[in-house]
């Protein structure tokens, strides 16, 4: 396998919309199916809300703003201070070995 297919297989895609993101494996805690966001008043745009997760809330991004609001699934990744945060997509792809999936699906959790 040639270093630019493993680097391919290194990564998940988030999509939302028209935007993709390229997430390394190792950045990914979990993905959540449907996840249970409490929206934030007054937070900007890009910020869909917070969820809980292992016991503390965090944050979780819209990569397509307010304009258009996808709860699909949530990725919580982790941050390179050893905390959590979480980016919403409509389909995840990608990840070598795992299979595409649409609309999260790995916890229900």
């Amino acid at each position: 396998m040639s270093k630019a297919e493993e680097k391919e297989q290194a990564v998940i895609w988030l999509i939302a919309g028209e935007h993709r993101e390229a997430v390394s494996l190792e950045r990914i805690e979990r993905l959540i199916r449907s996840p249970q966001i409490v929206a934030v008043p007054g937070a900007p745009e890009k910020i869909a809300g917070v969820l809980e997760y292992q016991g503390e809330l965090i944050t979780v991004y819209n990569p397509c703003g307010a304009e258009r609001s996808s709860t699909a699934c949530a990725a919580v990744l982790r941050r390179e201070n050893g905390g959590f945060e979480a980016v919403l997509a409509d389909e995840v792809a990608g990840g070598g070995g795992i299979d595409t999936f649409y609309g999260g699906g790995v916890s229900g959790a």
